[in-house]
């Protein structure tokens, strides 16, 4: 498969390297001590086109394939992790999910001021005691005439606290006990919230930026307008959004790999110990080749996944078993390298403050969103036994 980047592709790319250096990067500590990204920051983002990426050039956004998307994610994750989780929500998850399930006039309403920045966009899924598993929903979805009223609560929502727009999974008709195990009356719905919608900031080892949230849902009334897709379709909606998710946040990781081993070429050029720049030295030498090999084997599984996404393969399965792949080969990258490039600098990269520090705690993230490392390797083994069998 070819992954020569077009002119495009390769234009957008090196936009997106420039306006992380120029932007993202002088940024990021404060980003990252504040735990929010600064208002001009993100007005840039939309600006600039980058909060639109994936959305067609019809409603508003840049129209680019995932493989440009995914090299664009990754330059700004060299600069800026949380700022390039917003990007990968905005584009892979929100405005995708909007993209495949919603009405023509929800794509109108919504995905041109998603891609102008004008809307921040929020995934609220996961609850207190549902996570990975797609039908494990409680909170209830209550039709009343011509609207739903929601109830519940939704944890570890990433931007929930700066949200403008929500997609909340919701229970319509839930009655006794929940079935953990059937979709029936799983429900997506665009929220943007109000009155009744209860934000707490939760706080988070890396990617402090993001805005973790949980948010309590009391009564609040949802036009039936605003179900996003078919009653009893959540689920799908859900699914459909999570092989992009997966190739997002592989670029993302890939981009922090790179970053964790181009400080730590850099240092290992300028210290000196023993009379010698630790470059020199073979221990150093092997961490560094450790880096570079693991994030190049990283960033072509998550390119494979990206050109699979483009070419609109009707083999599903092939681009799930691809994404999940890539995103789990490129978070245990990501935190390998961070571990690494950490061992380079020594106690200097153990301080509160540097950008190795920092990139550590980014790196481990990335093993947990769209799925934790253990859910990719299920996906993975479980699609090669079907195939054997």
């Amino acid at each position: 498969m070819d992954f020569d980047l077009s002119p495009e592709e390769s234009a957008l790319e090196e936009r997106a390297r420039e306006f992380a250096q120029r932007e993202l990067e002088p940024r990021a500590a404060q980003a990252d001590e504040t735990g929010a990204l600064a208002p001009e920051a993100v007005a840039a983002l939309g600006r600039e086109g980058f909060l639109g990426l994936l959305v067609p050039a019809e409603y508003g956004g840049a129209g680019s394939t995932m493989l440009g998307f995914a090299q664009a994610l990754t330059q700004l994750a060299h600069a800026c992790a949380s700022t390039a989780a917003l990007v990968a929500l905005q584009n892979a998850v929100v405005a995708d999910a909007i993209l495949r399930a919603g009405s023509e006039e929800q794509k109108r309403q919504y995905l041109p001021r998603l891609a102008r920045g004008e809307l921040i966009g929020a995934y609220a899924f996961s609850e207190p005691d549902a996570g990975t598993s797609a039908e494990s929903v409680h909170l209830a979805a209550e039709k009343v005439g011509d609207a739903y009223l929601l109830t519940g609560q939704k944890v570890f929502v990433a931007f929930g606290v700066q949200a403008s727009l929500l997609v909340v999974m919701g229970r319509v008709g839930a009655r006794g006990s929940i079935d953990e195990r059937s979709p029936e009356g799983v429900t997506a719905f665009l929220v943007e919230p109000g009155p009744g919608v209860i934000r707490e900031r939760t706080p988070t080892m890396g990617m402090r930026a993001t805005g973790l949230s949980s948010l309590a849902f009391d009564r609040v009334r949802v036009p039936a307008t605003q179900r996003l897709g078919a009653e009893s379709g959540g689920v799908d909606v859900l699914r459909a959004s999570i092989d992009g998710g997966r190739i997002a946040v592989a670029a993302l990781a890939v981009g922090l790999a790179d970053a964790c081993r181009d400080h730590a070429v850099e240092r290992a050029r300028t210290r000196t110990q023993f009379g010698a720049v630790i470059g020199r030295f073979q221990a150093i030498q092997w961490l560094i080749a450790d880096m570079a090999t693991e994030t190049e084997a990283a960033r072509l599984l998550t390119q494979h996944a990206a050109a699979v996404y483009d070419a609109g393969s009707t083999a599903v399965d092939d681009l799930t078993e691809s994404a999940a792949t890539a995103k789990l080969t490129a978070s245990e990258t990501a935190v390998r390298a961070a571990s690494h490039s950490m061992e380079v600098f020594g106690t200097w990269g153990y301080l509160a403050g540097t950008p190795v520090e920092r990139y550590y705690r980014d790196a481990k993230a990335t093993e947990l969103l769209q799925g934790t490392t253990e859910m990719q390797k299920l996906v993975v083994a479980r699609r090669l036994l079907e195939a054997a069998s």
